[in-house]
Formats: structure tokens, sequence, C-alpha cells
């Protein structure tokens, strides 16, 4: 189970272990649109991410850790 709040995830120890955080599958809104990325799909670890016009691609490294 997860359960995301902003740039936080909870996930049961359950699913990963105990001690192991599984990466999120989202990126929060308030980060999308600061930064103008949207993640439009995942492919098993493989992600498509569309950048609006003129936004820093040094965000597209934030969203990658």
């Amino acid at each position: 189970m997860k359960i995301a709040r902003g740039t936080e995830a909870v996930v049961s120890e359950a699913e990963d272990g105990p001690g192991v955080a599984a990466p999120a599958r989202t990126i929060p809104y308030a980060y999308s649109r600061d930064h103008g990325i949207l993640l439009r799909a995942m492919d098993g670890e493989r992600a498509a991410i569309a950048m609006r016009a003129g936004a820093d691609p040094t965000a597209l490294l934030e969203v990658r850790r």
C-alpha cells in the first residue's frame, strides 16, 4: 500500500520488506507546476516525461533521484 502526500511516501513493510522504501511513481503536483515537468507514463522502470518550453533541465535530476 502506498500513500503519497507532498514529497513523502509511505510503503507497507509487507510489500518491500522492513526499512526498504520503494521509489515513488508520481511527481508531486506543486513540483510539477513549479518546474514545468509532467510524468506522462511509466513502463516498468522507464518514465516518459514532458517538459514545458523554457523549463530548467536540471529539475530532471531531482525527478530521477
